[in-house]
């Protein structure tokens, strides 16, 4: 029964490493806000989180069991081959454990990575707006200015024509 406990932890083992590798490839921004997005559209986080709960207590268990079993051969001298073996599980399923908790982050911090870059967009969207209404409303046509007098004081008031009268 033992056997197929670890067999089975050394088969989460390797697919947490095939997710893990997956998260951190260097994918274009496109596809990595694509993958991101249906993550989170599709709300997997949440409909995962009581298996991943449920692998996360075996887990915590097997680490204990591996851990007391270790200790109860420690008392009894010259089992030093069952003794390596629970060491070996111990490593396995300790692994498996840390590999869990850094397959959440990656996925928190690939979500996060999506949420500034669609901040940014809508800042750059509206930092482009406004230079165009600031634009448009700098620029006056020849026809209105009326006499010197007011076309010196329009000129002090733009930034462009001030580094005009510098240069002048």
């Amino acid at each position: 029964m033992a056997t197929i406990v670890w067999m089975a932890v050394f088969f989460l083992l390797m697919i947490e490493l095939v997710i893990t590798a997956l998260l951190v490839l260097p994918l274009p921004r496109v596809l990595r806000k694509f993958i991101a997005r249906k993550i989170f559209n599709y709300d997997l986080g949440r409909r995962i989180r009581f298996v991943s709960n449920f692998i996360i207590l075996g887990l915590i268990l097997a680490v204990s069991d591996a851990v007391q079993t270790l200790r109860h051969l420690e008392q009894k001298e010259g089992t030093e081959a069952s003794s390596s073996a629970y060491n070996d599980a111990l490593y396995l399923a300790g692994f498996a454990l840390t590999l869990m908790f850094v397959i959440a982050r990656i996925v928190e911090l690939m979500q996060e990575v999506v949420n500034v870059e669609e901040q940014k967009e809508v800042v750059e969207q509206r930092l482009k707006d406004v230079g165009e209404i600031a634009s448009t409303t700098t620029s006056v046509p020849a026809t209105d200015i009326t006499s010197k007098e007011e076309s010196t004081t329009l000129r002090k008031r733009t930034p462009a024509a001030s580094n005009a009268d510098k240069h002048d």
